[in-house]
């Protein structure tokens, strides 16, 4: 530390270092200490220089270090000289500091020192006033009136460009621009596009003489006014100019801070952006002008759109008075419908009525009356709805049990619930409700409601029916409530399904969409009623319609709840229509399989009873199940509905046509719509036969028949084919391509004695079980018959060249045993295999 002596009381005060304390000395090592002509005391210490400062008897220090511009903190020796500087040695080079003006001056080696190190406190002023300092290479002295100052203006130039932090160069094209047509030395002034927004010059003062104390200034005009100082630094970066003219300048000094103050300059223009020049602007007003002739064009378009509006209003009135002449046709050839179907039910009904009817026939007289009297109850529902447009409907109301009334609508939907696997429910809370309604409206209603909940009800699902009688602001109500768990209406459907031919289902285009009517007629109905109908439903989770029908003062109720699941034992007579005919599959049989997938239930089971004599039959109810069974069973045929839910049929048959396993199986189509798109999308997709709905069944038969002949007979052609030899079968179908396939494979593997069907189905990537009900279909051979048949082709070819004895040919197509290769040549050729080389010598001789 720094001790100071006091004479007074014979003391010292001990001054050291601390960290924290900006006012201390910079190190507790003092090397040396000198005074100068004001009196003021030096301090020299291995971090910086230190000048003592008294102020009301408080001894504090000023400190200098190298980051205020002299060359190092360590301070060897310190000089005072009679012009108020005060030199100092240090590790690089020897500098002074002009106490006045508070700069200092540096020296090293390029200004004549003999070394930039020094040793500690080796200096000395003799009486001339000349400066010796010690160093490691001897002693360095000078008289510092003596120094001669470097007045050399050093000429200032720019030395490169960097564009993006990318040098350019002279005659480089930059996006279609030549910054520097020749060097940035003699070049003037240069243009940037807006793109070019990050811009580096650097620039150089020609004075070679310590050239690295040389300092610089600039400024750029018209961007900023003042001057920068930036040191030795010799470059400048901008970035993100605005559009516009500028002018950088540059001044630079020597050594000795001897400036050139005319410096050098260079002219910098930035283009603007595309969207921000002038014709860019002129493009902006031709827009709005645009916009204001396109609102007075709009403003005469309205008025000419009205005065179209008035000429389509009188149309209108022409086209309605059509409209009524069409409906009065409409309605005239409903009641003509009417007639024969009410001619048919009659009948129908006395038929089912006989005693020791066979029950064959008995089923289809069910069946044809219960498709009957649908028929007619669509055509009631038709004219009824025709009354609704018109409001013309009245109501035909008369005294009825309700609960009984809706228990026989229930048992008419319980084979819609089996075929659905769905859960079917009725209870109420009273076994007799009587009270007035239209029977043939409410009939309609809970068609209606109820077909919709079957509709839109999962398999496994659940679909209640519900009657029972409510207090409700000083009334009575029959309330009806018909609830599902099926795929639910999202809130933003709720208010419009009750709106006329608005679709809940329309998003599944194609399945099963509806007309939109139902709902609204429902609506119509009830509120002929003087009731009310609201909706509760929660997406996925299923919906529930409640119907209020208010109750006169003559009604009749029985408090006897009422349960019925269609698990019970229904009524005797019911119970015929409830028998299905089963698929017939016999695994033993020789009968070729038929595929049957249609969603209507009776149309089903009377393809099943048609085709069942003469061909095993399943039956699937939509396209998805379908697909799934043909690809278990793999049929001979596949006959099915174009209209399903899940999937449809041209969908299906595009799958069965594009799988490996089931490509091979004819399809045929049937459907309502005969039209020549429908037609020919059938085609398109696959179909081998499209039938229109109704169907004649001697032609169905017949078309399966011929189907089934035509495979049996590509059967034929594919071992013909394949007889020429194996490796030169020459098939161009799909079919012929999954024969190629396995015969390559058999030959890969022909040596191979264990090659069995397993890894042949294996490395087509196909199910033993699928593998071999698809080659059966094909070549009428197993999967081991068809290897034992290519290898024995092969051997065949093998004996004619004559190189192979009998047992050489045996092991090469993978025999272990030559008697059992014999016994099998034998059974394919019906010769030995010596019989048939001699036979084929004789041939060819």
């Amino acid at each position: 530390g720094l001790h100071l002596y006091n004479r007074e009381n014979d003391s010292f005060t001990n001054y050291k270092h601390h960290i924290n304390d900006t006012t201390s000395i910079s190190n507790s090592i003092v090397i040396s200490i000198a005074q100068d002509q004001r009196g003021d005391l030096w301090f020299g210490t291995p971090n910086g220089l230190n000048k003592l400062i008294e102020k009301n008897d408080q001894l504090t220090f000023k400190n200098y270090f190298a980051s205020d511009n002299f060359p190092n903190d360590y301070i060897h020796a310190i000089l005072p000289d009679d012009k108020h500087r005060i030199w100092m040695s240090t590790n690089k080079g020897i500098t002074f500091l002009n106490t006045v003006k508070g700069t200092f001056k540096n020296y090293d080696i390029r200004d004549g020192l003999l070394s930039n190190a020094f040793a500690e406190n080796a200096a000395f002023i003799d009486k001339t006033g000349i400066l010796y300092f010690g160093g490691i290479k001897g002693i360095t002295y000078f008289h510092p009136d003596s120094i001669k100052i470097n007045k050399l203006v050093p000429p200032v130039y720019f030395t490169s460009l960097s564009i993006n932090n990318k040098q350019v160069a002279v005659g480089e094209e930059i996006e279609g621009n030549i910054l520097l047509q020749k060097s940035l030395f003699t070049t003037k002034s240069i243009t940037l596009n807006y793109k070019q927004d990050f811009l580096t010059l650097s620039f150089a003062a020609l004075d070679y003489h310590a050239s690295d104390k040389n300092q610089y200034a600039y400024r750029l005009k018209g961007f900023e006014d003042k001057w920068v100082n930036a040191g030795r630094r010799r470059s400048v970066t901008y970035t993100n100019l605005p559009a516009g003219k500028y002018t950088l300048e540059v001044k630079a000094s020597n050594s000795d801070n001897v400036w050139n103050n005319e410096g050098t300059a260079l002219q910098i223009t930035v283009l603007p952006a595309p969207w921000r020049t002038w014709w860019a602007k002129l493009i902006y007003i031709s827009v709005f002008l645009f916009l204001l002739w396109y609102s007075r064009y709009i403003a005469l378009k309205r008025i000419t759109l009205k005065n179209k509006l008035e000429i389509a209003n009188i149309s209108l009135k022409r086209e309605r008075e059509v409209t009524e002449i069409k409906s009065k046709l409409f309605t005239n050839i409903s009641h003509e419908f009417r007639t024969p179907l009410t001619l048919m039910v009659g009948p129908l009904d006395d038929l089912s009525r006989i005693e020791n009817l066979n029950f064959g026939v008995r089923k289809t007289i069910l069946s044809v009356q219960d498709q009957a009297k649908r028929l007619l109850n669509l055509v009631n529902q038709l004219l009824d709805f025709q009354k609704a447009e018109s409001d013309k409907l009245t109501l035909n109301a008369s005294k009825t049990n309700m609960v009984s009334f809706s228990k026989n609508i229930f048992y008419s939907f319980r084979n819609e619930a089996k075929r659905k696997n769905v859960k079917f429910q009725f209870t109420a809370s009273d076994s007799q409700i009587v009270f007035d309604f239209d029977e043939e409206k409410m009939t309609i209603i809970l068609y209606n409601l109820l077909s919709n909940a079957f509709k839109f009800s999962k398999n496994g699902g659940t679909v209640n029916l519900t009657i029972d009688t409510i207090e409700q602001q000083n009334a009575t109500y029959c309330e009806i409530v018909v609830s599902d768990t099926g795929k639910g209406i999202s809130d933003s459907e709720k208010e419009k399904i009750f709106d006329r031919f608005y679709q809940v289902a329309k998003a599944e285009a194609g399945k099963f969409a509806g007309t939109g009517i139902g709902l609204a007629f429902t609506k119509d109905l009830v509120l002929l009623h003087n009731g009310s109908i609201t909706v509760d439903s929660e997406p996925e989770k299923g919906s529930s319609f409640r119907i209020l029908l208010p109750l006169n003062s003559n009604q009749v109720i029985n408090n006897e709840p009422v349960y019925e699941n269609l698990e019970d034992d229904l009524l005797t007579d019911l119970e015929i229509e409830d028998i299905e005919i089963e698929p017939t599959a016999d695994a033993n049989s020789t009968k070729p399989i038929v595929l049957i997938v249609e969603d209507n239930t009776e149309v089903n089971e009377y393809l099943v009873a048609l085709l069942s004599p003469n061909y095993q039959t399943f039956s699937a109810f939509n396209g998805k199940e379908g697909l799934q069974l043909a690809l278990e069973i793999i049929p001979d045929a596949i006959i099915s509905d174009v209209m399903m839910p899940e999937m449809d049929g041209y969908e299906l048959c595009h799958e069965l046509k594009s799988t490996l396993s089931t490509s091979h199986i004819p399809v045929i189509l049937l459907t309502a719509q005969s039209d020549s798109s429908a037609h020919l999308k059938g085609v398109n997709e696959g179909a081998d036969v499209y039938l229109s709905k109704p169907f004649n069944s001697p032609i169905l038969l017949s078309h399966v028949r011929n189907l089934l002949e035509s495979r049996r007979k590509l059967k034929e052609l594919f071992t013909q084919r394949v007889s020429l030899g194996p490796s030169e079968v020459e098939i161009t179908s799909f079919e012929g391509e999954f024969i190629k396939k396995i015969i390559v494979k058999i030959e890969d593997n022909l040596s191979n004695s264990d090659f069995n069907t397993d890894e042949l189905a294996e490395e087509m990537n196909m199910s033993r079980s699928t593998f071999y009900r698809k080659l059966k279909a094909i070549t009428d051979m197993s999967g081991s018959e068809f290897i034992r048949f290519i290898k024995i082709k092969r051997s065949a070819q093998l004996l004619l060249t004559g190189e192979f004895t009998i047992k050489q040919v045996a092991y090469e197509v993978g025999f272990n045993d030559a008697k059992h290769f014999r016994k099998c040549f034998i059974k394919q050729f019906d010769m030995t295999p010596s019989d048939y080389v001699k036979r084929e010598k004789v041939i060819t001789d």
